[in-house]
Formats: C-alpha cells, structure tokens, sequence
C-alpha cells in the first residue's frame, strides 16, 4: 500500500505537479523484459482501479545498443498503458555501446540507430511529455562505473562527446 499512499501524500502536497511511476528494463526480448512488462501493467492497473493519482509513467531508458527490441511487445505495452489513461515520460535515457566494434563514429552510428528505434517503437504510440538524457556529456556517464570495453577506450552513451562535441545521436 505505499505505492498507493505515497502517490496520494505527494498529490496533496502539490496537487498541480504529474505524478510519475518510474520504472526500467521493459524494452527488451528477454525473459525480464517480458515479465516487468506484465507486472508494471498489471501495477498500473491496480492503481487506476483505486483512484491512485498517478498521472504518467516515466521509462528509465537505460538502453543497450547490442540487444534487440521487443518492437511488438514493446508497442503492444506503451499502447495499454496510454489506453490507462497514463501519459508516457522518457528518463535517464542513454545508449550503452561497451559490446558495439569498431571506430568512434560506428560506435556513434549504432547508438544513434537503437535509440532511433527506440524512438520509433515509442512515438508510434504517443509523443512523451519530455525526454531526459541521463546527463549530456560521455566525459560524466555514470555507465564507466560499471561497464568498462574490452578494448578499453571510452563510452559513448550520450549526445555529447567528452569534449562536448555533438554526436549523432543529438540529431534525433
């Protein structure tokens, strides 16, 4: 229940502010995927029903550039969600290229290519309320902390580079 109180709490201190359920790891063919899908749905659901002020959920868009996109359950679970009656937010989005190959500017064209489907997949249901970049510049992804390349040069996760150059993935 203090999903439902919290939500209720944070509406009567600020009853003009949306409200956001945040959640990751949804985008996916995998198992996880499959099975956060479900029970994020199956949660969004049971809040409606009870008159839980939830105004939007927000996808912590942790992406990985060398997985594949569940285009179909993906699309199928933004589409229910928005049917809910909930608006969509994209947060934290950043593209993890530790296992793409090659040169910078391929590592940089595959990043800007997953996130392109990504964007794909979520505009053909509904256009986000905003989307957030979990920071701007490569030279402050928080992603080196935990991923380090096998040729050890650096991620480029984000849409600048450390020298704050434009990336392709700024163009999207």
């Amino acid at each position: 229940d203090y999903s439902d109180l919290s939500f209720r709490l944070a509406r009567a201190a600020d009853p003009t502010t949306p409200l956001a359920l945040s959640e990751y790891g949804i985008e996916y063919t995998t198992t996880e995927s499959k099975h956060r899908r479900k029970a994020l749905l199956a949660l969004l659901q049971r809040l409606r029903d009870q008159n839980t002020p939830v105004d939007c959920l927000a996808l912590q868009s942790h992406l990985v550039a060398d997985q594949v996109f569940d285009r179909g359950g993906l699309t199928t679970f933004l589409r229910d969600v928005v049917q809910l009656g909930y608006r969509l937010l994209v947060t934290e989005l950043d593209v993890n290229d530790v296992r793409i190959r090659g040169t910078e500017e391929e590592r940089d064209a595959a990043v800007a290519r997953h996130l392109g489907e990504y964007l794909d997949i979520l505009f053909s249901v509904a256009r986000p309320l905003s989307i957030t970049t979990w920071g701007l510049s490569d030279r402050y992804t928080w992603l080196r902390q935990y991923n380090k390349r096998a040729d050890g040069s650096p991620l480029r996760p984000l849409p600048l580079d450390a020298n704050f150059n434009r990336k392709s993935m700024w163009a999207l």
